[in-house]
């Protein structure tokens, strides 16, 4: 299956993230070289010559419908990526082709895409995956792109939001309670309580948002461990997170709120299944206490 790739990028920041970790994952094995593809770049005039030559050698095309003096806080980057992958996740659906987003800060674990690529063969229609946020001042210039590897950047780097406002025994839980993250020996157990897709059969979920709809549990991959595919969301460490506001310890209350404020028809599926994030060989025995923990309290909040 051929996919189509949506890429926003703009502003130095994003664009050295793309330079340095985007673009040289996306070239790790099983990335690109296992997939047929073709990458729709949109970005500012100002732009295009830095990242025709950043993309030398790939199947991409450099589209320049941004203003120049496009802003980059999280409002203005939300709207603009949104009506890019709009029109990409259009074409895709009319050829019949897989489509993902590409952010330029994500950092794509080896064999990602092969992965994703033999999820649709076997008849999946979307894979969900955790929002693993890594500190991009702590984390440096990323050289090793091995799944574990990246785990261990993952778990070492971890992003102080994702500490402070995600993990379930912290005195301060987000409202914008888009993950939980329970601490488990030798690593930590993720829920995601979002339904947004990534990557998918294009014309499987309604183009304008991209929720995912009904589904039947055999057409959804929830990947569920770091060994089987891992990403990462890069993010400067005084990135505003505004919107990621803590009201205390985490409840059912708090997630029900917002699963039903950011509602699909798929977030209990994917609630129910666990992300083990690790860096080394666990005893699936010493997690299964965590994992308990975590389903009964995903039981509550959508009792």
């Amino acid at each position: 299956m051929r996919f189509r790739f949506t890429l926003a990028v703009w502003g130095d920041w994003h664009l050295r993230q793309l330079e340095a970790h985007g673009l040289p994952s996306l070239r790790a094995p099983g990335n690109l070289d296992a997939v047929d593809y073709h990458i729709s770049v949109h970005t500012r005039s100002a732009d295009r010559e830095r990242l025709a030559a950043a993309l030398a050698g790939l199947d991409a095309d450099v589209k320049t419908p941004l203003p120049d003096d496009v802003q980059g806080d999280q409002g203005t980057a939300n709207n603009v990526v949104h009506a890019c992958k709009t029109t990409d996740y259009a074409a895709a659906a009319a050829a019949g082709e897989a489509w993902a987003l590409l952010s330029p800060d994500m950092v794509w674990g080896e064999g990602t895409l092969a992965h994703h690529r033999a999820a649709f063969e076997a008849g999946k229609t979307a894979v969900y995956r955790p929002l693993l946020r890594v500190d991009a001042e702590k984390a440096g210039t990323i050289r090793d792109f091995g799944r574990r590897s990246l785990a261990a950047i993952a778990l070492e780097h971890e992003h102080a939001v994702a500490k402070t406002f995600y993990r379930a025994d912290g005195p301060l839980f987000s409202s914008h309670a888009e993950l939980i993250i329970w601490r488990a020996p030798g690593g930590l157990l993720n829920k995601t309580i979002t339904a947004e897709m990534q990557t998918c059969v294009a014309g499987q979920a309604p183009h304008m948002e991209f929720i995912a709809p009904a589904a039947a549990d055999d057409e959804m991959l929830v990947v569920g461990d770091s060994d089987e595919a891992i990403t990462l969301a890069m993010a400067p460490p005084d990135k505003n997170f505004s919107h990621v506001v803590g009201h205390g310890p985490l409840s059912p209350g708090i997630v029900r709120a917002f699963a039903n404020w950011y509602s699909s028809p798929a977030t209990e599926k994917i609630a129910r299944r666990s992300y083990r994030l690790h860096a080394g060989d666990i005893d699936p025995a010493e997690w299964a206490e965590v994992e308990r923990r975590a389903d009964e309290f995903i039981d509550e909040v959508f009792r």
